[in-house]
């Protein structure tokens, strides 16, 4: 099948019925083509659509996201100041050009997502923070920066690997190499333990580490190791660039670096980028 430009898929749609708008949306860092189904409702769904698909399968696609995606609670909190600061969390993502409220920390983009209730921490009915947003709302920058991160802060945890994956439905082999994961129990959105030392610091304690290293794997989980593995900076950023490459969509994707928490000045470094790796 040959592949379609955007407009020739509305065109597809359109033609049973299925109305549209083409939308460039910023993900991650990552710019993609979306279709926004207009449903009528006040949130509706964005799909993204393979442009070499067949129309059986697009229209597939569609249904199921409609049926899928369908809001089983009440949009309204998006227009409730109360509401928004209850259900925001802070999200870690690459660095962007996107106009939303974001702060940097070592070479990573923080920001603000708001998640409507019972929809859970995927993002699948959320949006990011802007400041137009929070402005009509009546919500300050820094009332809105408290409140996502003591609500981000209650949800993570540093776990085995092996009991995450079992989480999932994997299991994972016990090989000569401790590894720990931090992140969510959900197991999304969780990069964002990068902003909490303490929770690192419990974690060394427990487990008599006085530092640790921490690989972002994407912007759902962050790899954790002992520091006293006998591994060079360098070598971890070719396993975190090799986790990209095969594992994880661009979209999900955080920039190959390497961080060094130590217990003893509770504090996470970043000590090793793809442009060099900075002193230990």
């Amino acid at each position: 099948m040959k592949q379609r430009k955007p407009e020739e898929i509305q065109e597809v749609l359109k033609e049973h019925g299925i109305s549209t708008e083409i939308v460039n949306v910023c993900r991650n860092g990552t710019k993609r083509t979306g279709f926004r189904i207009c449903t009528g409702a006040k949130v509706t769904p964005v799909v993204y659509l393979d442009p070499c698909a067949t129309e059986a399968e697009l229209l597939e696609y569609v249904d199921n996201a409609l049926r899928k995606r369908q809001p089983a609670f009440d949009t309204d909190v998006l227009e409730n100041k109360q509401s928004v600061l209850a259900n925001s969390i802070v999200c870690v993502q690459k660095m962007s050009d996107e106009p939303i409220i974001k702060r940097t920390l070592m070479n990573l983009e923080i920001y603000v997502r708001i998640c409507l209730p019972d929809s859970g921490w995927d993002g699948q009915f959320s949006i990011k923070a802007t400041h137009s947003f929070i402005d009509a709302l009546g919500v300050t920058e820094s009332a809105l920066w408290e409140a996502a991160l003591n609500n981000t802060a209650g949800g993570l945890t540093v776990r085995e690997i092996g009991e995450v994956m079992a989480s999932i439905g994997f299991a994972f082999p016990i090989g000569p190499v401790p590894m720990y994961v931090a992140g969510t129990k959900s197991c999304l959105n969780g990069a964002a333990a990068i902003l909490y030392p303490d929770i690192f610091g419990d974690f060394c304690r427990r487990n008599g580490f006085g530092g640790i290293l921490i690989l972002p794997s994407s912007i759902h989980e962050l790899m954790v190791i002992p520091d006293s593995m006998d591994a060079s900076p360098r070598d971890l950023l070719g396993i975190v660039s090799d986790i990209n490459e095969e594992c994880v969509v661009p979209e999900e994707q955080l920039t190959p670096a390497v961080y060094r928490y130590t217990l003893e000045t509770n504090e996470v470094r970043l000590v090793a980028t793809q442009t060099g790796v900075n002193a230990c």
